[in-house]
């Protein structure tokens, strides 16, 4: 088979990652762009799905040795709660991030030796997200909670559990809960219980930890972890304002083989899609920016990078590629936006995090990141280019 633009994208980017693994299958890179934990185990796992992706379109098995050796890395420092949490700085021990690409490992080369604990993580990004007696969020930021949709279909197809299918359909009904329908989006925050401290040192606290996030750039899985734990004294308001919550529409994706219907979710990824469009529309054709235009002390979250609402980003625009794909519609937008996440990819395979209205791109080439890019240029190239909805690249569910 012939490659094509999108396709020579994501092998790139794998032979990016692959010349960034030591022997031991580590990737020292920076994981995402708001604490840039390097070396995280959310990158090692989500790299994975990078590197079966090259492997699968190109047979060349450098790809595939690559990411059973980073697989065998992560294997032997999986903890007992299904994490890995002596290894990530970020929400679930990384549990989501790992057992995504521990699927894709398994559902594009059939093998299984990943199976168990693919398992265990799902479990761990489950009961960590949702809780099971009266389905309360117990994550803050919803904007992430949506990949977990996704990712936990994603194990219900492989293991045939109920509990995976029933955990994931529990995330989203948390998620279409806290739609703001005069707005037309989910909200960035969600419905969570705020501890009686955090409720009374809010007044003090608050600003103080706002303006170190805002002014200081404060990175390292101390930090994230520190954000994590007191995030609602930072907050202000719940939202909308990012871009980056068309994440929450990833569980459409899950919809394109039949294998799932998710009519609520559509309803509410069309009107999110059109408040993305009025809102953050990005200075390049095809591209959107974090965030909608607001004061800095109105900002929900205080981090600089998230609430840049002037330059092209590639994550939020990633994720808008993906809701296009999951719709099945607005094809010509679509189209420009991949070719836009194309563009941002430099010599070497790395996809640069931004870019200015005079063209320029810029910014650390992030893990997850480029991840995300490789990931949206995969699904809008199967499921809209090449329009074959293969059993291995969109494997059916296991009754």
């Amino acid at each position: 088979m012939t490659l094509n633009s999108y396709e020579e994208a994501i092998v790139k980017n794998a032979q990016w990652f692959v010349s960034m693994q030591d022997a031991d299958g580590f990737i020292n890179v920076p994981a995402d762009e708001y604490y840039g934990v390097a070396g995280d185990a959310s990158l090692i796992g989500h790299s994975m799905s990078v590197r079966v992706y090259a492997w699968y379109l190109t047979g060349d098995e450098r790809f595939r040795r690559s990411a059973e050796t980073s697989a065998q890395w992560l294997l032997e420092r999986q903890d007992d709660r299904g994490g890995w949490h002596h290894d990530a700085g970020y929400s679930l021990d990384a549990a989501q991030c790992v057992m995504e690409g521990l699927a894709s490992y398994q559902r594009l080369t059939g093998d299984r030796r990943c199976h168990d604990a693919m398992v265990r993580a799902a479990d761990r990004m489950i009961s960590g997200t949702i809780d099971p007696d009266d389905g309360h969020l117990l994550i803050g930021n919803l904007i992430e909670c949506g990949e977990y949709v996704h990712h936990a279909l994603l194990a219900w197809r492989l293991s045939g559990l109920d509990r995976h299918r029933e955990g994931a359909l529990a995330i989203l009904e948390a998620i279409t809960s806290q739609f703001d329908v005069e707005q037309g989006y989910w909200n960035t925050v969600g419905d969570i219980e705020v501890p009686r401290w955090m409720e009374l040192t809010r007044g003090c606290l608050g600003p103080v930890l706002r303006c170190s996030m805002s002014k200081l750039g404060l990175k390292g899985k101390t930090i994230a972890k520190i954000s994590e734990r007191v995030l609602p004294l930072a907050l202000r308001g719940r939202g909308p304002q990012y871009c980056l919550a068309m994440m929450d529409a990833e569980g459409l994706l899950d919809t394109l083989d039949g294998a799932i219907a998710l009519p609520a979710l559509r309803e509410q990824s069309q009107r999110a899609l059109a408040w993305v469009h009025a809102h953050c529309r990005g200075p390049v054709a095809g591209s959107f920016c974090e965030s909608r235009a607001v004061a800095e002390k109105d900002a929900v979250y205080p981090l600089p990078a998230i609430n840049d609402a002037h330059n092209a980003s590639l994550w939020p625009t990633a994720a808008t590629l993906l809701a296009y794909v999951g719709l099945g519609e607005h094809r010509d937008e679509a189209k420009a936006t991949a070719d836009w996440i194309v563009s941002m990819q430099d010599d070497a395979g790395g996809f640069w995090t931004h870019q200015n209205s005079d063209g320029e791109r810029f910014g650390e080439m992030y893990g997850n990141v480029n991840f995300y890019g490789s990931t949206a240029l995969w699904y809008y190239n199967w499921a809209v280019v090449r329009q074959r909805l293969h059993p291995t690249l969109f494997p059916s569910a296991q009754a």
